[in-house]
């Protein structure tokens, strides 16, 4: 018999690689998320500690900390039903809603933040042989009062799957050198808006049979 499979810590490195590899990737030269996060890596408490090690943790973002939450078996279809969740950060020196909203080119919110990771974690097995596409379920913007000072904003985000730990396997990711960020080819889908001014295209000029010949003649008058 053999014993069921468990594959928590596959799934959260796989959610970390996926993250980090769009915000390394580039188009045309520019950040694809257009922002770079200082941090994606497994969450280990650093919210926690009072607010003298939170100051400390929100110098180092935008930031993306992700773990395994629970898991709790389906009886009925013999499924572990499992769920993840995506801690963003944002600061911005001017205050939380800076923060929160964002304030122009290269001072991301966590707004947006939020959104990208929904974009790039929904959808996915993550690699997990019988399982089914994550969904994001949640998403909270919890108070901390280690914040109130802190300039920064941070939303929860949960991601629930399921899977059979009969016949699941785990993913087989690719070795990754000390610093190194998986290529944006792992991605199978990546959904992202752009805000792009209207462009109108000129109209065409009126041809003209003979350009050496007037179509018509403008008279100007005097005022009256």
């Amino acid at each position: 018999m053999t014993a069921p499979l468990f594959p928590f810590a596959a799934i959260e490195t796989a959610m970390i690689a996926r993250l980090r590899a769009a915000s390394a990737a580039d188009v045309g030269g520019n950040p694809l998320l257009g922002y770079r996060l200082r941090q994606v890596e497994s969450y280990q408490g650093q919210l926690n500690g009072g607010p003298k090690r939170v100051v400390e943790v929100v110098r180092e973002v935008p930031a993306v900390w992700v773990c395994f939450e629970k898991a709790t078996p389906d009886r009925g279809s013999g499924l572990w039903a499992g769920s993840f969740v995506a801690v963003c950060v944002a600061r911005n020196a001017r205050n939380e809603q800076a923060a929160r909203h964002g304030a122009g080119a290269g001072a991301v919110g966590v707004y947006q933040i939020a959104r990208d990771v929904a974009g790039l974690l929904d959808g996915q097995t993550f690699g997990v042989e019988h399982a089914t596409a994550a969904e994001c379920t949640t998403i909270d913007a919890p108070f901390n009062a280690e914040f109130e000072n802190t300039r920064a904003a941070i939303m929860l985000l949960t991601f629930e799957l399921k899977w059979d730990p009969d016949g699941a396997a785990p993913p087989v990711l690719p070795a990754e050198p000390q610093g190194a960020l998986h290529p944006a080819g792992m991605f199978e889908h990546f959904n992202v808006d752009w805000d792009i001014p209207v462009f109108t295209e000129p109209k065409p000029a009126i041809p003209v049979a003979d350009p050496t010949k007037r179509d018509a003649r403008d008279t100007i008058l005097p005022e009256q």
